[in-house]
């Protein structure tokens, strides 16, 4: 069982808002609750949150909350608009309980406001405003990826998974995102029939069944990693980008790609995330 008191978060994490579910849940529809994030998300580096950006989360974060109280999760931990290292990703929240066999689980969820959208490829969609991002599956597979392939070796072991919540979509609007996903990444994408459906069976849909609320010590060692790229990952990136460097030399000196004067900043350059609309 977890500790009574809430844990404060550790000084140097960026996010919006953390703490266990129940305690954001009875907060997220106060004003001032949402206040306090606009300042924690400012000054975690994130820049000032526009107004769409706002709104999603009082329209995003309430089904979320609702639903893992329904589920009797309110022991676990949650992190809004939580920040990687380097504020190379954004997530919109993080659950992190108590697995079995001693792990730590994290659940790395990606909330939509979509309802429909037309799917492009395995990687990206079109939104009904004409707006091409991310496919959200391969969205929150990439995030769950960054904690498999960045834990320290004297990290506490981690168990993690991920999910898409579409809150105001239908089943049928769901299945079919997931099946343009085009690939097998365990990613389950709930909608607003899950979200409202029996509470008995939401745990195991929202892939935390299993889990437990972290004590102190938990939440304090998840916290207090630092992030760091594994030995396994940089040994596939650099097997890539030897890969790369020889097909693009084209029998040229290796270490000499040709480069194109009109192109400017590095290719590997991303957008920034977009808000949830």
């Amino acid at each position: 069982m977890p500790d009574a008191a809430v844990p404060k978060p550790a000084a140097t994490l960026a996010c919006a808002a953390a703490g266990r579910v129940g305690e954001i849940a009875s907060r997220v529809g106060d004003p001032s609750f949402i206040r306090m994030c606009v300042a924690r998300y400012t000054a975690a580096g994130f820049g000032v949150p526009g107004e769409a950006e706002v709104r999603s989360w009082r329209n995003s974060w309430p089904p979320l909350l609702d639903a893992l109280v329904r589920a009797e999760l309110s022991d676990l931990q949650v992190y809004l608009e939580y920040g990687t290292p380097g504020g190379s990703r954004r997530l919109d929240a993080l659950l992190v309980g108590s697995g079995p066999g001693g792990a730590l689980g994290l659940v790395v969820v990606e909330l939509k406001q979509w309802q429909s959208c037309r799917v492009l490829d395995g990687e990206r969609v079109m939104r009904s405003d004409g707006l091409v991002t991310a496919h959200p599956v391969y969205q929150v597979a990439s995030y769950r990826s960054f904690f498999q392939h960045w834990r320290p070796a004297d990290a506490p072991e981690l168990d993690v998974r991920a999910v898409v919540v579409l809150h105001n979509a239908t089943a049928e609007e769901g299945a079919a995102l997931l099946a343009g996903a085009g690939m097998d990444v365990d990613v389950p994408v709930l909608t607003s029939e899950v979200l409202s459906g029996p509470a008995e069976s939401l745990s195991g849909l929202l892939l935390c069944g299993d889990l437990a609320g972290p004590d102190l010590g938990e939440v304090e060692a998840f916290e207090h990693i630092r992030w760091e790229p594994s030995s396994r990952l940089l040994d596939n990136v650099g097997s890539e980008l030897v890969g790369k460097q020889r097909l693009r030399s084209g029998g040229r000196p290796a270490g000499r790609v040709p480069t194109d004067p009109r192109r400017r900043g590095p290719a590997s350059a991303r957008p920034r995330r977009e808000h949830r609309a």
